[in-house]
């Protein structure tokens, strides 16, 4: 059905572990506001039309493990700063307004394991610099309007293996060398200098992507610290001579 709303017989269904409710024209979230559903692990909102996510930090929602709001017009995440999800392990907040990641790092998301954030308005990081994810092992940060990723550096990010950052506006990656555990690093589309990538010593990084930088000298990553790396994608660039990656 078309819905406006979520609809108020969720009220009755207090053993409910699922509920999907995708691609409709949902604005309001208020019926959510009381709910108590301590069962529920997974809440499916994609492709609707909210904005104001209050409702779903004041419902009883003890269980939840998936929260995906995918795909509509939320621009507003402070609601989230109070937020208290204990054993939520997958928040995705992809296609929406967001600008402001803040809240994100004072919520109680303890058990977070992967959080994507690609197709957004971020370019502010600084928040980050605080944050303490202690579990998260995926973290996307893709189409959004990043510049400087230094606040990466002093993140509390022990358990990060997969980093994406395609399509920013980043030229130094080398903060991300203190994300000891990181295996895979998606930097295509952006403005990477292999100069300062090369300073950097990722020990555990086995997948590189850097298509799309308008590359044309590969030489620095013949002394790059990446001893682990047996996946280099380097298309769309304009290199001409890749024989230094024979030293490598």
């Amino acid at each position: 059905d078309d819905l406006g709303s979520i609809p108020k017989w969720i009220h009755y269904l207090p053993h409910l572990k699922k509920l999907s409710m995708v691609k409709n024209n949902i604005k309001d979230l208020s019926p959510l506001a009381e709910a108590r559903l301590p069962y529920l692990e997974e809440l499916v909102l994609d492709e609707n039309k909210i904005t104001n996510i209050s409702p779903l930090v004041t419902a009883y929602l003890p269980n939840l493990i998936i929260l995906r709001l995918y795909a509509n017009n939320i621009s507003d995440l402070s609601p989230l700063a109070k937020a208290n999800f204990p054993n939520l392990k997958r928040l995705d907040l992809r296609d929406n307004k967001i600008t402001n990641i803040s809240p994100l790092v004072t919520a109680h998301l303890p058990n977070l394991i992967i959080l994507r954030l690609y197709i957004n308005n971020i370019s502010d990081l600084s928040p980050l610099a605080t944050a303490n994810f202690p579990n998260l092992k995926k973290l996307e940060l893709g189409d959004n309007n990043i510049k400087d990723i230094s606040p990466l550096a002093t993140a509390k990010l022990p358990s990060l293996e997969e980093l994406s950052l395609f399509a920013n506006e980043i030229s130094d990656s080398s903060p991300l060398a203190k994300l000891l555990n990181l295996i895979v690093l998606e930097l295509s589309s952006n403005k990477i200098d292999l100069y300062l990538l090369a300073t950097a010593h990722f020990p555990n990084l086995k997948v590189l992507f850097l298509a799309g930088n308008n590359i044309e000298d590969i030489s620095p990553l013949a002394n790059a610290k990446l001893p682990k790396l047996f996946s280099l994608l380097i298309g769309e660039n304009n290199i001409k001579d890749i024989s230094p990656l024979a030293k490598a």
